[in-house]
């Protein structure tokens, strides 16, 4: 009984600790669409501007550059959307985390692997212990 009630903990922290790191995994890929929102938003209009200037400030001119305008707006959405609606499984989670701090040895991968296949035919205490080691090198 023990023992279930530990390997519940040790899941538990692999849990909290993978969740915190997917949150800072997509707020990074958030700042990095953001910064890169702004520098194409910034081109769409500079050029929008120079199209409607040589244009003499047709009204057909001026409807197409809003056209253009408005579909580039639509696909950035939706290319922006696309990473976010996919969900970041916990072992390219745990090697974001590794490839950030080299100290951590691939305790992370051994533990998400050790917490996704415990009935593998493994040492249910070994992965627990796997898991505990893990969270603790990384806290």
């Amino acid at each position: 009984m023990g023992t279930t009630v530990q390997q519940v903990g040790a899941h538990e922290g692999l849990s909290r600790l993978l969740g915190g790191a997917r949150t800072r995994v997509r707020i990074r890929m958030a700042l990095r669409w953001l910064t890169l929102a702004t520098a194409a938003f910034t081109a769409i209009v500079l050029i929008a501007a120079l199209v409607m200037r040589a244009s003499g400030f047709a009204p057909e001119w001026v409807a197409g550059a809003r056209i253009a305008a408005y579909a580039l707006v639509l696909a950035g959405i939706v290319w922006f959307a696309r990473p976010f609606a996919r969900r970041l499984d916990d072992r390219r989670v745990a090697l974001y985390l590794e490839e950030r701090d080299r100290t951590l040895d691939a305790a992370l991968v051994s533990a998400v692997e050790s917490a996704e296949a415990p009935a593998s035919g493994g040492s249910p205490a070994l992965a627990r212990r796997t898991i505990e080691r893990a969270v603790q090198y990384a806290n």
